[in-house]
């Protein structure tokens, strides 16, 4: 089953914000580059500040959650870069995060907009935890056995009965 990860009205602000300052910074850069009177030292810095504004958008975009997929055993989080799979039956704690909860969230590796909110996060209240989120809205907690936590934001909700409903039937299956 696919679940939606739509990106809010801050995502959607901050990543066009981003994407226009980028272009303007990166076509006085181009600017630079291009123009023959310019010396090699503006050239290098023209240069490096184009690939470094490239690298972060491209980097922020690949790595962003798209879906949401729960398959016959896994929950599939979808990013143009690759997929996070986090199976079923490793999942110990999964439930809806307040809003009280999230407050305090300290971004300590990750991307707080641009194209959504993920990486690594800490909270005095939950913890260590890696966000795959769209939104500020809707926040599954997910916790494995091992300890990873991990907040996602379906645009549906019913993805948290979904989840907890293949827990039982995987649990049933293996108790058998």
């Amino acid at each position: 089953m696919i679940y939606k990860a739509s990106r809010d009205t801050l995502v959607k602000v901050i990543t066009i914000a981003t994407l226009l300052l980028f272009l303007v910074l990166g076509f006085n850069s181009i600017k630079i580059i291009i123009a023959p009177t310019s010396e090699v030292s503006e050239n290098v810095i023209a240069s490096g500040t184009l690939l470094f504004f490239i690298v972060v958008f491209l980097g922020c975009y690949l790595y962003a959650p798209k879906i949401y997929e729960i398959d016959a055993v896994n929950l599939i989080i979808h990013r143009p870069a690759g997929v996070k799979v986090i199976p079923v039956n490793e999942i110990a704690e999964l439930r809806i995060l307040s809003q009280q909860e999230m407050s305090g969230l300290i971004r300590t590796f990750g991307v707080g907009g641009l194209f959504g909110y993920f990486g690594k996060f800490y909270s005095s209240k939950i913890g260590h935890v890696t966000l795959f989120a769209t939104q500020r809205e809707n926040r599954l907690f997910i916790q494995t056995i091992s300890g990873n936590k991990f907040i996602l934001t379906p645009d549906d909700l019913g993805m948290l009965g979904a989840l907890e409903n293949l827990k039982k039937t995987i649990n049933s299956k293996n108790s058998l």
